[in-house]
């Protein structure tokens, strides 16, 4: 089974953990300018325009206090904290899948890191209840020191997920539960979907609370023919797929997971 903490992108450190390519470029900041009237000449606009150097893709308007963090120096700092924080034995196998979204607005690293064989027939990202996703907002208090932390703080916490992960393997759970529990929180159409797919899992890991969990991740994982991105002509999947992520995740940390641990 893989492990996979989900980061905005950014580099450095062993070369096993040098940032991916894709992620690779640098973003700068110009004043926003714009004509009112045509011909009349540009004047200056409210805030600043971000783009990409390499590509000179606009990235969005922004304000002053707006602080420009490369995606090298993030990426950097998560480099360094999962050095500190990863069992070397880890990273050694460690896997980076670099995806961007919006030309680049924005950029995800996903780390997969070896966490023994826990299941071996599972491929899906692994999402946790305690995901807490790194967010901060990029200003001039940002602190990177806080993603160094956030890292630290995951790996503290794993032993006590696995715990909580073998409880769901041993957790049976009936076809009238899970479609309970999936109505309540989804559509009537991506419940059944999802209902679909619990039974796939099923096949290989029993009915269990676990295989409902590899359902739902997967869903959140995939971009595939049964859980499809919608293609609005837009570079949207890796945002969709984190979107999903937050959804699920929320749902690992409910009263209505917990009620069904304890049935």
């Amino acid at each position: 089974m893989s492990n996979v903490i989900n980061f905005p992108a950014s580099v450095s450190a062993p070369p096993v953990l040098s940032i991916p390519q894709e992620l690779d470029y640098e973003v700068r900041s110009a004043p926003a300018l714009f004509e009112p009237i045509k011909g009349a000449g540009v004047v200056d606009g409210l805030g600043y325009q971000n783009f990409r150097t390499d590509t000179e893709q606009a990235l969005g308007a922004v304000q002053e206090r707006y602080k420009i963090v490369q995606n090298s120096e993030l990426f950097a700092s998560l480099a360094q904290a999962l050095e500190g924080a990863a069992p070397a034995r880890a990273l050694e196998g460690a896997k980076i899948k670099p995806s961007i979204s919006y030309g680049g607005r924005q950029a995800f690293a996903d780390f997969r890191l070896a966490a023994g064989a826990i299941d071996g027939f599972c491929s899906n990202g692994m999402i946790f209840g305690s995901y807490d996703l790194f967010g901060r907002r990029h200003t001039k208090g940002f602190n990177q020191k806080d993603l160094s932390d956030f890292v630290g703080n995951s790996f503290v916490l794993f032993q006590e997920k696995i715990t909580e992960l073998r409880r769901e393997t041993f957790a049976p759970i009936e076809l009238t539960q899970a479609e309970e529990f999936l109505k309540k929180n989804f559509s009537d159409r991506r419940a059944a979907q999802l209902l679909e797919r619990f039974a796939v899992e099923a096949q290989e890991r029993g009915a269990t609370v676990w295989a409902l969990r590899s359902a739902l991740t997967y869903y959140a994982s995939h971009n595939s023919s049964q859980f499809a991105v919608r293609n609005t002509g837009q570079d949207s999947s890796a945002a969709v797929l984190y979107g999903r992520e937050n959804e699920i995740a929320s749902l690992f940390v409910g009263a209505g997971w917990r009620e069904l641990l304890a049935a």
